[in-house]
């Protein structure tokens, strides 16, 4: 479950965690406080992974680094909010779910079910993947106009970081939709060298185009 007032992510389950990253702590060499000004016990510390599935890749592994073992938290784990922003992760709250964004990419999702916002593991039905998945590439597409043909990270950072008034969220990767425009601007032809060869019969020089003729439109 995501936790804002979670100082650090923490679970209840030794088992959760990956062996070979485990670390016990001594007894009662750390503790934690909670809201309620209880002190519980941090026993260990690890990397646990996860599934998490989201409508854009499917089913897919999440590991989550520096998560605190307390088993006080039973086995229900608490992930902190402060620490996904930390790690460069940009939620956004809808009235049903949380987006989890990297880059401009859409990484995980959590549904909200009794107050509470829980990760999503497993495949949701089909409208409310389709509610929050959906990839404007219309509107990304206009944006990489309206900037003179910027290319496609810039663009997708400045909807990250909010430059731009009224600029909508953009994700996707670099490989959808390439602009055709670009491609075509970037092309370049290596300069004839000079050459002084005179030939001494027909046939002697043939040039011949290998590769065309190419469409231009």
């Amino acid at each position: 479950m995501l936790d804002s007032g979670c100082t650090d992510h923490m679970t209840g389950s030794q088992q959760a965690f990956v062996e070979e990253t485990y670390v016990s702590f001594p007894a009662d060499r750390r503790q934690n406080k909670t809201a309620s000004g209880e002190l519980i016990s941090v026993v260990g510390i690890g990397s646990v992974k996860t599934h998490i599935w989201t409508p854009r890749g499917g089913r897919e592994n999440l590991l989550l680094t520096e998560v605190y073992h307390v088993p006080a938290v039973k086995e229900m784990g608490l992930i902190s909010v402060s620490q996904l922003t930390e790690r460069g992760i940009r939620m956004e709250y809808t009235v049903d779910a949380t987006e989890f964004y990297k880059d401009g990419i859409l990484i995980a999702l959590a549904k909200k079910c009794n107050r509470l916002f829980t990760l999503v593991q497993e495949e949701r039905r089909r409208e409310f993947g389709l509610l929050v998945s959906r990839t404007d590439n219309t509107a990304r597409d206009l944006w990489h106009h309206r900037l003179g043909h910027l290319y496609l990270t810039a663009v997708r950072k400045m909807s990250n970081t909010e430059v731009v008034d009224g600029m909508s969220c953009l994700q996707g990767n670099n490989s959808e939709n390439r602009c055709t425009a670009c491609l075509m601007g970037k092309m370049t032809r290596t300069p004839f060298k000079p050459s002084t060869r005179r030939t001494n019969s027909t046939l002697e020089r043939i040039h011949s185009d290998l590769c065309g003729p190419m469409q231009s439109r």
